[in-house]
């Protein structure tokens, strides 16, 4: 029997497995290598600024190997690009170590490219400490692991980037599929947590397509691969939202050119490192939004092998989770609490950094007489490295109430109370102590109190008061008195004087006119004009009291002939007045100055001949007369001898009229016919002893008085 024997060995960190077996005439027999088994321990506290092992212990199991080619430790966790590292420490002359600042990742290797123990990469591990810049450094999570792809210990997932140029998500998405890492199915990234995006985003090598779609509805999202596949992460467009977790990029998704349906990490360069972008399976070449690769995730598959081939280990930052600052009216024993996470020290300091450390626990009595900042640190094995924080003792001298000034309401009117002080806020109370507390403000104004009342005043700046004080509100009766009621009648240029009377107490008066000016400050005024006229008595306490008395100004009436309309008819004589004759309210009367009065300014049935108007002043301040004439003359008459109306002259001319007033009468031309003596003779309708025909004929009456002087005429 022919025996072939063929081994087949794998780089440790690429292989799944490796095989030996045995040609045999009838059969085939196959052994599979055992995976190593990765163990660490070693959370611990981090000092800030200090270098820390990353394990207390490291080993690793493997039942049929000794030795690997390579080794990966990786800051998984809370990796700060520029400010953490890691780095082997003492003399290892086979080893080499590469570290890659983007992914966080240490590795451990021969030093000519040769496989190295398991005994010196123990050793290595147990070597590798951390440091961070940072004097405030979050959490921070380790994974060694026996393989290059990255692992996360918070999910046990391995993630690897692979690059495939220009690949479309549909072959991505299938060739993910149909890798494999130690047994473990791979497939299409699934992101569903902060830790994850950056492990697999800014940490990864490229940009490249995950396991997310929204290719069977528009705008709902889900992950189609992996143990989430169904599950839905984000609805909407770039405003939507999301039910778990989602890291779009800025303005993702947008849906451009309408048909972006795959989910994809952007390039670096753009936006936010490690967030997403939508893309259309055949992502947009050229350029930065063509896919270069994509993620593979491997864990949580049905069927998929436990492995032990990656372990971990967490440092933790202690700080100060919370503070209470404290504050004191003048000085004295405040105190002040701060409270620290992970079962640190707090340790409590007089400078920001640096100075002497004051006291170690949560509670610090001190006394104090002017504000003073403390700064505390979390402390951890005596770390004096970190942040401190400030806490404030705050000391507030009580603010001084610097004037009170007492106010008086007159009457039911209203009044104000002030106050002023060095600093803080004016409270005004009912009470001295305790009570309730009314307003706050400078000013305090008090309306409708019936009586003298006490307030106080009170001044608080944060929680320091000020002593109260009283301040008095004092209710004092408005004046009392007076003057007669309006309006009053002042006759032209008959002064008159207005006057306060029934006075209930000795005030200061002060008279003043429509224009404002003062005109007596007396509790009389003389006044020489209408007008309102308005007087304000002040009593000995300053309460003040306003009347107003309305002065109405009148005269007797001003009355010539041009005020007068006469209408002269021998069958009704009339006389019209204007009423508009002054500033009065007036009434009329007709030759008789003690007769009624009548308010129609209008006469008629007047006979001819010499009558006085009269115009009495309603208000008493006058009667005004002016004599006015009507000439009586016939509008026809018979010159037939018959014995009536035989003549024509005119009449009602009394003795004030000369016989030297004349009379022309005139025909229908313009012709003088006759001319008669005004208070004497009479036409018999001739002229020259000539009867004149039947027509019309006009006079002119020229009238003079008795020293035969003209004083008017009439036609």
């Amino acid at each position: 029997m022919n025996i072939y024997l063929l081994i087949m060995f794998f780089r440790k960190a690429t292989r799944l497995i490796c095989i030996g077996f045995a040609l045999l005439t009838n059969s085939i027999v196959t052994s599979q290598n055992i995976a190593p088994t990765l163990t660490a321990t070693g959370n611990q506290y981090y000092c800030p600024s200090s270098e820390i092992n990353i394990v207390t212990d490291f080993n690793i199991v493997d039942p049929d190997d000794t030795e690997a080619q390579e080794l990966y430790v990786q800051i998984s966790t809370g990796y700060v690009n520029g400010e953490d590292s890691l780095i082997l420490q003492g003399s290892h002359p086979s080893i080499v170590t590469l570290w890659n600042t983007t992914e966080g990742k240490l590795t451990i290797k021969g030093a000519a490219s040769t496989p190295v123990s398991y005994t010196e990469l123990i050793a290595a591990i147990k070597e590798v400490t951390f440091r961070s810049t940072s004097s405030n450094p979050t959490d921070k999570s380790f994974s060694i692991t026996i393989g290059n792809a990255n692992y996360l210990p918070s999910t046990g997932h391995y993630y690897e980037y692979v690059s495939a140029y220009g690949i479309t998500w549909s072959d991505a998405k299938t060739t993910a599929a149909s890798r494999s890492y130690y047994g473990l199915q791979g497939y299409l990234a699934t992101v569903t947590s902060a830790e994850e995006a950056q492990l697999v985003g800014e940490q990864a090598s490229g940009a490249g397509w995950i396991g997310g779609t929204d290719e069977e509805t528009e705008g709902i999202w889900k992950w189609v691969t992996g143990p989430e596949a169904g599950t839905v992460f984000w609805n909407g467009g770039a405003n939507g939202s999301t039910p778990n977790y989602a890291n779009w990029n800025n303005n993702e998704p947008n849906n451009f050119n309408g048909s972006e349906d795959y989910a994809h990490i952007t390039d670096p360069t753009i936006g936010v490192k490690g967030a997403w972008n939508d893309l259309r399976v055949t992502g947009d070449p050229p350029g930065k939004y063509h896919p270069k690769g994509y993620i593979v995730e491997y864990g949580g598959m049905p069927g998929d092998p436990i492995l032990n081939i990656a372990a971990s280990t967490n440092i933790y930052s202690s700080y100060i989770e919370s503070t209470k600052s404290a504050s004191i009216c003048d000085g004295g024993t405040v105190s002040l609490e701060a409270k620290a996470t992970q079962n640190a020290d707090v340790l409590w300091f007089d400078m920001p950094s640096g100075g002497t450390l004051l006291h170690k626990g949560e509670t610090y009595s001190v006394n104090i007489n002017t504000t003073t900042a403390y700064y505390v640190l979390a402390s951890i094995n005596n770390c004096i490295s970190g942040i401190r924080t400030p806490v404030v003792a705050t000391v507030t001298q009580s603010p001084v109430i610097n004037s009170v000034t007492d106010g008086y309401i007159c009457g039911f009117g209203s009044g104000t109370l002030l106050a002023s002080a060095s600093e803080g806020v004016i409270n005004w109370f009912d009470e001295s102590i305790g009570g309730t507390l009314i307003q706050t403000g400078a000013a305090y104004t008090i309306s409708g109190l019936n009586k003298t009342t006490t307030y106080y005043v009170e001044v608080s700046l944060n929680e320091c008061k000020s002593e109260r004080a009283a301040v008095t509100m004092e209710v004092y009766p408005e004046p009392a008195f007076e003057i007669v009621e309006s309006p009053l009648i002042y006759c032209t240029g008959i002064p008159i004087t207005l006057t306060t009377f029934n006075a209930e107490g000795n005030y200061i008066y002060n008279w003043t006119n429509e224009a404002g000016e003062v005109i007596s400050e007396l509790p009389y005024a003389e006044v020489n004009s209408g007008g309102m006229f308005t007087v304000v008595a002040t009593s000995n306490e300053g309460c003040e009291l306003s009347l107003s008395v309305l002065v109405e100004e009148s005269h007797a009436a001003v009355i010539t002939n041009k005020d007068i309309t006469i209408i002269e008819n021998s069958e009704n004589n009339s006389i019209s007045i204007n009423s508009n004759l002054g500033k009065g309210e007036y009434e009329f009367a007709l030759d008789d100055k003690n007769s009624s009065y009548q308010d129609l300014p209008f006469f008629q049935n007047v006979p001819a001949g010499v009558h006085t108007v009269y115009v009495k002043d309603k208000n008493n301040c006058g009667i005004s007369s002016l004599e006015v004439f009507i000439l009586g003359f016939p509008k026809f008459f018979t010159p037939n001898n018959d014995g009536q109306n035989d003549t024509w002259q005119i009449t009602g001319l009394g003795t004030e009229y000369s016989n030297t007033s004349k009379i022309s009468v005139f025909d229908r031309y313009g012709k003088l016919v006759k001319q008669l003596g005004a208070t004497s003779d009479s036409w018999d309708g001739t002229f020259r002893g000539v009867l004149l025909p039947n027509s019309d004929y006009w006079f002119l009456a020229e009238l003079s008085n008795a020293n035969n002087e003209t004083i008017g005429s009439i036609s």
